[in-house]
């Protein structure tokens, strides 16, 4: 993203990226603690959710339209690992947002088409496509908590190959 982008150039992406990461860690633990946490946990998951889906979108669209954020100092295989590793975050947290949209909505949204055609009747009326998606949007937290510490652990790795890299500056 160059300088000129809204006038702050990667101070725009490095505050995106710090509101997604913040909402994320907050839509994770209000997520396991919802039941724990009676009424307010579950309303609290579904707020930090809209709000993380809104941070990761824009981080999307910064993506798109300016091009993943530079690495550099690292090999070609490491670059290429990091990219995949941020669009599968991108892909995962969106799958998630949508899942628990529609695992909390599903009964409340419009028919495909009109009268006949319901895209969300996918299961028995009994149990309601509300309940497919709310599996589906728990099975997608486990890929995406393994991408999530691959993030962090990548995170950690350059920012101690920085500190390095700074203490031999300062010695000299």
């Amino acid at each position: 993203m160059g300088k000129g982008v809204f006038g702050a150039g990667e101070a725009v992406r490095r505050i995106l990226h710090a509101l997604a990461a913040g909402s994320v860690v907050a839509a994770l633990v209000s997520g396991f603690f919802a039941e724990e946490l009676e009424g307010v946990g579950l309303e609290a998951h579904r707020l930090v959710g809209i709000f993380a889906l809104g941070a990761v979108l824009a981080l999307a669209l910064l993506r798109v339209l300016y091009g993943p954020a530079p690495l550099s100092g690292d090999g070609p295989l490491l670059q290429r690992l990091a990219r995949l590793n941020h669009a599968g975050l991108l892909v995962l947290a969106g799958a998630l947002a949508l899942t628990g949209l529609l695992a909390d909505g599903a009964g409340d949204l419009p028919q495909l088409g009109g009268e006949g055609l319901d895209f969300l009747e996918l299961e028995d009326e009994e149990e309601g496509s509300g309940e497919l998606f709310a599996e589906l949007h728990e099975l997608l937290v486990a890929p995406f908590l393994a991408l999530w510490g691959l993030h962090l652990l990548g995170a950690v790795r350059r920012w101690l190959k920085g500190r390095a890299g700074f203490g031999r500056m300062a010695a000299g």
